[in-house]
Protein backbone atom coordinates (compact mmCIF):
# COMPACT_ATOMS: atom_id res chain seq x y z
CA UNK A 1 0.00 0.00 0.00
CA UNK A 2 1.16 3.33 -1.10
CA UNK A 3 1.81 5.78 1.80
CA UNK A 4 0.78 9.09 0.67
CA UNK A 5 2.04 10.93 3.84
CA UNK A 6 5.52 10.47 3.28
CA UNK A 7 4.68 10.96 -0.43
CA UNK A 8 3.76 14.54 0.54
CA UNK A 9 6.07 15.42 2.74
CA UNK A 10 9.09 13.64 1.32
CA UNK A 11 12.57 15.20 1.88
CA UNK A 12 14.32 15.39 -1.51
CA UNK A 13 17.22 14.30 -1.67
CA UNK A 14 20.11 16.42 -1.70
CA UNK A 15 21.31 14.99 -5.24
CA UNK A 16 17.94 15.50 -6.80
CA UNK A 17 17.71 19.45 -5.74
CA UNK A 18 17.73 21.93 -8.71
CA UNK A 19 18.18 25.63 -8.98
CA UNK A 20 14.16 26.37 -8.73
CA UNK A 21 14.12 24.42 -5.08
CA UNK A 22 13.83 27.67 -2.26
CA UNK A 23 16.99 26.14 -0.60
CA UNK A 24 19.30 25.82 -3.42
CA UNK A 25 17.94 28.77 -5.21
CA UNK A 26 18.73 30.73 -2.16
CA UNK A 27 22.45 29.72 -1.61
CA UNK A 28 23.48 29.88 -5.52
CA UNK A 29 22.26 33.22 -5.48
CA UNK A 30 24.94 34.18 -2.37
CA UNK A 31 27.29 34.57 -5.34
CA UNK A 32 27.36 38.27 -5.85
CA UNK A 33 28.50 37.58 -9.59
CA UNK A 34 25.31 35.17 -10.26
CA UNK A 35 23.31 37.23 -8.37
CA UNK A 36 24.01 40.20 -9.99
CA UNK A 37 23.87 38.30 -13.43
CA UNK A 38 20.79 37.18 -12.66
CA UNK A 39 19.12 41.10 -11.89
CA UNK A 40 20.59 42.49 -15.00
CA UNK A 41 19.67 39.68 -17.46
CA UNK A 42 15.88 39.88 -16.01
CA UNK A 43 15.69 43.63 -16.10
CA UNK A 44 18.11 44.53 -18.96
CA UNK A 45 20.11 47.12 -16.46
CA UNK A 46 23.31 47.21 -15.06
CA UNK A 47 24.03 46.62 -11.32
CA UNK A 48 27.09 48.40 -10.29
CA UNK A 49 27.85 46.58 -7.13
CA UNK A 50 25.53 44.10 -4.78
CA UNK A 51 26.06 45.84 -1.79
CA UNK A 52 24.69 42.67 0.11
CA UNK A 53 23.19 39.48 -0.32
CA UNK A 54 21.45 39.13 2.53
CA UNK A 55 19.52 35.76 2.07
CA UNK A 56 16.02 34.84 3.09
CA UNK A 57 15.57 38.21 4.93
CA UNK A 58 12.68 38.02 7.76
CA UNK A 59 11.48 41.58 8.20
CA UNK A 60 9.14 41.73 10.98
CA UNK A 61 8.52 45.21 11.63
CA UNK A 62 6.67 45.02 15.34
CA UNK A 63 6.56 42.42 17.48
CA UNK A 64 3.16 40.69 16.75
CA UNK A 65 3.20 41.78 12.79
CA UNK A 66 3.06 38.69 10.51
CA UNK A 67 6.54 38.68 9.30
CA UNK A 68 7.82 38.29 5.57
CA UNK A 69 10.94 35.83 4.91
CA UNK A 70 12.59 36.59 1.65
CA UNK A 71 14.49 34.55 -0.48
CA UNK A 72 16.88 37.15 -2.09
CA UNK A 73 17.15 40.36 -1.07
CA UNK A 74 19.83 42.77 -2.47
CA UNK A 75 20.95 46.30 -2.63
CA UNK A 76 22.71 48.27 -5.03
CA UNK A 77 23.41 51.94 -4.63
CA UNK A 78 19.81 53.53 -5.31
CA UNK A 79 17.61 50.57 -5.56
CA UNK A 80 16.64 47.03 -3.71
CA UNK A 81 15.80 43.94 -5.53
CA UNK A 82 13.60 41.44 -4.07
CA UNK A 83 13.33 37.95 -6.28
CA UNK A 84 11.43 35.14 -5.17
CA UNK A 85 11.17 31.24 -6.59
CA UNK A 86 7.99 30.24 -7.15
CA UNK A 87 7.38 27.10 -8.24
CA UNK A 88 3.74 26.86 -7.22
CA UNK A 89 0.98 29.80 -8.27
CA UNK A 90 -1.50 30.55 -5.08
CA UNK A 91 -4.70 32.45 -5.26
CA UNK A 92 -3.32 35.14 -3.20
CA UNK A 93 -0.11 35.70 -5.35
CA UNK A 94 -0.61 39.75 -5.97
CA UNK A 95 -1.41 40.45 -3.04
CA UNK A 96 2.09 38.44 -1.71
CA UNK A 97 3.80 40.39 -3.72
CA UNK A 98 2.19 43.91 -2.44
CA UNK A 99 2.48 42.54 0.75
CA UNK A 100 6.53 41.88 0.07
CA UNK A 101 6.59 45.55 -1.36
CA UNK A 102 5.44 47.22 1.86
CA UNK A 103 7.78 45.35 4.01
CA UNK A 104 10.67 46.79 1.69
CA UNK A 105 9.54 50.40 2.47
CA UNK A 106 8.82 49.68 5.86
CA UNK A 107 12.16 47.97 6.45
CA UNK A 108 13.67 51.67 4.93
CA UNK A 109 11.32 53.95 6.80
CA UNK A 110 11.81 51.88 10.00
CA UNK A 111 15.35 52.95 10.30
CA UNK A 112 15.07 56.69 10.10
CA UNK A 113 14.75 57.36 6.78
CA UNK A 114 12.73 60.26 5.18
CA UNK A 115 9.62 59.40 2.04
CA UNK A 116 11.80 61.29 -0.45
CA UNK A 117 15.22 58.24 0.37
CA UNK A 118 12.65 55.40 -0.24
CA UNK A 119 15.04 53.58 -2.99
CA UNK A 120 13.82 52.34 -6.33
CA UNK A 121 12.28 48.66 -5.22
CA UNK A 122 11.60 45.70 -8.10
CA UNK A 123 10.10 42.56 -6.53
CA UNK A 124 10.69 39.75 -8.87
CA UNK A 125 8.76 36.60 -8.41
CA UNK A 126 10.37 33.91 -10.71
CA UNK A 127 7.76 31.05 -11.69
CA UNK A 128 7.96 27.74 -13.12
CA UNK A 129 3.91 28.01 -13.95
CA UNK A 130 1.94 30.50 -15.66
CA UNK A 131 0.68 32.98 -12.59
CA UNK A 132 -2.09 34.30 -14.95
CA UNK A 133 -2.80 32.10 -17.35
CA UNK A 134 -2.15 34.63 -20.23
CA UNK A 135 0.84 32.82 -21.76
CA UNK A 136 2.96 35.52 -21.49
CA UNK A 137 6.66 34.98 -20.02
CA UNK A 138 6.86 38.32 -18.40
CA UNK A 139 4.08 40.11 -16.95
CA UNK A 140 5.47 43.63 -15.54
CA UNK A 141 3.54 46.13 -13.52
CA UNK A 142 4.10 49.82 -12.71
CA UNK A 143 1.42 52.36 -10.98
CA UNK A 144 0.04 54.62 -13.84
CA UNK A 145 -2.99 56.75 -13.97
CA UNK A 146 -6.15 54.88 -14.92
CA UNK A 147 -7.61 57.79 -16.92
CA UNK A 148 -4.13 59.13 -18.47
CA UNK A 149 -1.94 55.13 -19.30
CA UNK A 150 0.75 57.53 -20.36
CA UNK A 151 1.24 59.17 -17.04
CA UNK A 152 2.77 57.02 -14.83
CA UNK A 153 2.96 57.78 -10.62
CA UNK A 154 6.81 57.14 -10.51
CA UNK A 155 6.39 55.99 -6.90
CA UNK A 156 9.86 53.84 -7.97
CA UNK A 157 8.09 50.46 -7.33
CA UNK A 158 8.45 47.87 -9.78
CA UNK A 159 6.45 44.43 -9.90
CA UNK A 160 7.85 41.75 -12.33
CA UNK A 161 6.49 38.06 -12.59
CA UNK A 162 8.76 35.70 -15.05
CA UNK A 163 7.33 32.96 -16.13
CA UNK A 164 9.03 29.72 -17.73
CA UNK A 165 6.79 28.42 -18.75
CA UNK A 166 6.25 30.29 -21.84
CA UNK A 167 10.08 30.74 -22.63
CA UNK A 168 9.92 30.01 -25.90
CA UNK A 169 7.73 32.87 -26.36
CA UNK A 170 10.13 35.00 -25.21
CA UNK A 171 11.99 37.32 -27.33
CA UNK A 172 15.50 38.40 -25.43
CA UNK A 173 17.69 35.77 -25.68
CA UNK A 174 19.02 36.23 -22.65
CA UNK A 175 15.50 36.09 -21.19
CA UNK A 176 14.94 33.29 -23.00
CA UNK A 177 17.69 31.25 -21.91
CA UNK A 178 17.56 31.74 -18.27
CA UNK A 179 13.60 31.11 -18.58
CA UNK A 180 14.05 28.15 -20.17
CA UNK A 181 17.03 27.23 -17.74
CA UNK A 182 14.25 27.11 -14.83
CA UNK A 183 11.67 25.37 -16.72
CA UNK A 184 14.29 22.31 -17.42
CA UNK A 185 16.87 22.64 -15.89
CA UNK A 186 19.42 21.69 -18.46
CA UNK A 187 21.70 25.50 -19.00
CA UNK A 188 21.49 26.83 -22.37
CA UNK A 189 24.27 30.08 -22.28
CA UNK A 190 27.49 30.57 -20.89
CA UNK A 191 25.56 32.24 -17.74
CA UNK A 192 23.01 29.22 -16.93
CA UNK A 193 26.24 26.78 -17.07
CA UNK A 194 28.09 29.05 -14.99
CA UNK A 195 25.06 28.57 -12.26
CA UNK A 196 24.40 24.96 -12.80
CA UNK A 197 28.05 24.29 -12.43
CA UNK A 198 27.41 26.20 -8.76
CA UNK A 199 24.64 23.94 -8.32
CA UNK A 200 26.60 21.08 -9.10
CA UNK A 201 29.26 22.12 -6.58
CA UNK A 202 26.98 22.83 -3.69
CA UNK A 203 25.24 19.20 -3.84
CA UNK A 204 28.66 17.66 -3.00
CA UNK A 205 29.72 20.20 -0.29
CA UNK A 206 29.34 18.91 2.93
CA UNK A 207 28.68 22.23 5.13
CA UNK A 208 25.33 22.73 2.69
CA UNK A 209 24.62 19.19 3.14
CA UNK A 210 24.84 19.78 6.33
CA UNK A 211 22.81 23.15 6.48
CA UNK A 212 20.02 21.53 4.11
CA UNK A 213 19.12 18.68 6.74
CA UNK A 214 18.99 20.65 9.24
CA UNK A 215 16.37 23.39 7.75
CA UNK A 216 14.15 20.69 5.96
CA UNK A 217 13.88 18.01 8.95
CA UNK A 218 11.83 20.70 11.49
CA UNK A 219 9.84 21.73 8.42
CA UNK A 220 9.31 18.14 7.29
CA UNK A 221 8.22 17.02 10.84
CA UNK A 222 6.02 19.70 11.24
CA UNK A 223 4.26 19.00 8.21
CA UNK A 224 3.84 15.56 9.01
CA UNK A 225 2.41 16.50 12.18
CA UNK A 226 0.04 18.91 10.72
CA UNK A 227 -1.29 16.47 8.28
CA UNK A 228 -1.65 14.01 11.37
CA UNK A 229 -3.60 16.71 13.42
CA UNK A 230 -6.02 17.68 10.37
CA UNK A 231 -6.53 13.56 9.71
CA UNK A 232 -7.86 13.55 13.05
CA UNK A 233 -9.97 16.31 13.26
CA UNK A 234 -11.45 15.45 10.06
CA UNK A 235 -11.62 11.64 11.92
CA UNK A 236 -13.51 13.75 14.66
CA UNK A 237 -16.32 16.09 12.29
CA UNK A 238 -17.29 12.96 10.26
CA UNK A 239 -18.08 11.30 14.27
CA UNK A 240 -20.16 14.40 15.03
CA UNK A 241 -21.86 14.35 11.31
CA UNK A 242 -22.80 10.83 12.16
CA UNK A 243 -23.96 11.66 15.49
CA UNK A 244 -26.58 14.47 14.05
CA UNK A 245 -27.37 12.12 11.57
CA UNK A 246 -28.77 9.44 14.03
CA UNK A 247 -30.27 12.10 16.68
CA UNK A 248 -31.75 12.79 13.39
CA UNK A 249 -33.21 9.51 13.25
CA UNK A 250 -34.40 9.24 16.89
CA UNK A 251 -31.48 7.22 17.70
CA UNK A 252 -30.44 6.86 21.53
CA UNK A 253 -27.58 9.00 22.90
CA UNK A 254 -26.17 5.56 24.27
CA UNK A 255 -26.18 3.69 21.29
CA UNK A 256 -24.87 6.84 19.10
CA UNK A 257 -22.10 7.02 22.12
CA UNK A 258 -21.32 3.25 21.73
CA UNK A 259 -21.20 3.23 18.09
CA UNK A 260 -19.16 6.90 17.42
CA UNK A 261 -16.69 6.65 20.28
CA UNK A 262 -18.08 10.06 21.11
CA UNK A 263 -18.60 11.03 24.41
CA UNK A 264 -22.03 11.28 26.20
CA UNK A 265 -21.45 15.37 26.77
CA UNK A 266 -20.09 15.57 23.05
CA UNK A 267 -23.57 13.78 22.12
CA UNK A 268 -25.96 16.06 24.38
CA UNK A 269 -24.52 18.89 23.04
CA UNK A 270 -24.84 17.87 19.67
CA UNK A 271 -28.80 16.84 20.29
CA UNK A 272 -29.10 20.48 21.97
CA UNK A 273 -27.99 22.14 18.52
CA UNK A 274 -30.25 20.47 16.21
Amino acid sequence: MRNIENEIYRIKPVEELRFTDDFMFCRVMQTPELCKGVIERLLGIKVERIEYPELQKEIRPYYSAHGVRMDVYVKDSNRIFDIEMQTSVPDDLPRRMRYYQSMIDIDTLIKGSEYETLKESYVIFLCTKDPFGLGLPVYSFSTVCKEKKDFALNDGINKLFFNASAAALEKNLEIKGFLGYLCSGKPSDTFTEDIEQRVERLKINEIFRSDYMMDALPLHDARKAGLKEGRLEGERNAKFETARNLLKKNISVEIITECTGLSTDDVLKIKKEI
